[in-house]
């Protein structure tokens, strides 16, 4: 069964991983690849209308902060347990990759 959770999940990792990644679009504008680098932004903006709004990293870091306070993690050996709690609190409002690097930079 589909649910609303794993499209989001899908169109998140689309727009992670290839439609969102600047380099890709670059490329193609530098290399004068013009009908790819317009489709890319096309599929780009088709993506993210349908994901919800991205949270700045200063929201993210203090809601970082409130998460660490509530789970009491004091080191690096609690990352799992603010990493899970992370991911049910920001559910595709923020890149994983960003959670995981300010998750590493408020324990350490």
């Amino acid at each position: 069964r589909i649910t609303v959770a794993i499209i989001l999940l899908l169109l998140l990792f689309n727009c992670f991983n290839h439609y969102n990644n600047p380099d890709v679009c670059a490329h193609y504008h530098a290399v004068l690849y013009e009908d790819l680098y317009e489709e890319e932004f096309y599929q780009q903006g088709i993506i993210e209308a349908y994901l919800p709004e991205q949270l700045s990293q200063e929201e993210i870091e203090d809601t970082l902060k409130q998460i660490i306070a509530e789970v009491n993690a004091t080191s690096m050996k609690d990352m799992g347990k603010v990493m899970g709690q992370a991911q049910k609190t920001f559910a595709g409002r923020a890149d994983n990759k960003l959670v995981s690097t300010l998750v590493k930079q408020l324990l350490s």
